[in-house]
């Protein structure tokens, strides 16, 4: 299967999920993907990140060699899927990172969940992300806690579910005012 043009066919679950059985557990197919998701135009590159997300879900495995690729396309996307489905994988993956994939995470993170104009599906993953890393930076509780808090004020069923399954996680942690 030619995966670049696969995608540009159409933009469906099933296509999804057809290149998605094609790469498998495949490092070289996933790589192809992965070279796809960071050279080709903006359409395949939304569709493709799907793909990473669903074959990074799958096989979280597949992603570490790609991590800062990852991270790079999520810090300047062209089109709020690439953020979205990166920060997924990243979110519910729970992958590990290096300590400087986790600063940029981290930043990253911090920065869509303070913008109001962030979708909401980012503002979750963004939040998740960094609850993620408390057990190693339990300093981000604080600012992590008051974002949420904001955020809640007007936030979607989405974002209220996640905030508070986040809030009850820092609740539990001593804090240091």
């Amino acid at each position: 299967m030619d995966i670049h043009k696969q995608l540009l066919k159409r933009h469906s679950k099933e296509n999804t999920r057809l290149i998605t059985e094609y790469i498998g557990n495949d490092p070289e197919r996933y790589a192809s993907l992965m070279r796809i998701f960071n050279e080709e135009g903006w359409v395949a590159v939304q569709r493709g990140a799907w793909v990473v997300s669903e074959v990074g879900m799958k096989y979280p495995e597949l992603l570490i060699p790609h991590l800062d690729d990852l991270i790079s396309a999520v810090e300047a996307p062209p089109h709020p899927a690439i953020a979205r489905n990166g920060l997924k994988v990243i979110a519910e993956t729970n992958i590990s990172l290096t300590e400087d994939q986790q600063g940029r995470v981290v930043q990253l993170s911090f920065e869509l969940l303070a913008d109001p104009k962030t979708p909401v599906a980012i503002h979750v993953y963004s939040m998740q992300c960094i609850a993620n890393l408390l057990p190693v930076y339990p300093d981000l509780a604080i600012e992590l806690k008051t974002l949420i808090e904001e955020g809640m004020e007007h936030g979607s069923p989405g974002y209220l579910s996640r905030g508070r399954k986040i809030l009850k996680q820092i609740a539990k942690m001593k804090l240091q005012h």
